[in-house]
């Protein structure tokens, strides 16, 4: 579907390619009960968990079966959040999620149709 990762930018935040480097954001971010809690996921308590949700959010993208950006503030290196598609076939649309501190004052647009 893809060639390489697309970084994607808004006047406020990068979307970017979760790497090694964002084991201690990713679990800040999913061992919060309050991100956990409409996530179909168990709570993290270590970060070799977080480890494990790396490898699969890298593994959906390098199989072509979904992608997960990290949201960014502009500028900085770690993230603050997650969105993506799940999964995505021929067949069905795809699944969008997002996953974010609550803690940082991000305001979530949904998406309309």
């Amino acid at each position: 579907m893809f060639d390489h990762f697309p970084i994607l930018e808004t006047e406020r935040l990068s979307l970017i390619e979760i790497v090694q480097e964002h084991k201690g954001d990713i679990f800040e971010l999913f061992s919060d009960d309050k991100v956990t809690e409409f996530y179909n996921v168990t709570t993290l308590t270590s970060e070799d968990q977080a480890q494990q949700f790396i490898d699969w959010f890298r593994s959906r993208f390098y199989n072509n079966a979904g992608i997960r950006w990290g949201i960014a503030i502009k500028g900085s290196a770690n993230i603050i959040g997650t969105v993506g598609f799940n999964n995505f076939t021929k067949e069905h649309r795809a699944n969008i999620v997002t996953i974010y501190n609550h803690n940082i004052g991000i305001k979530v647009i949904p998406l309309r149709r």
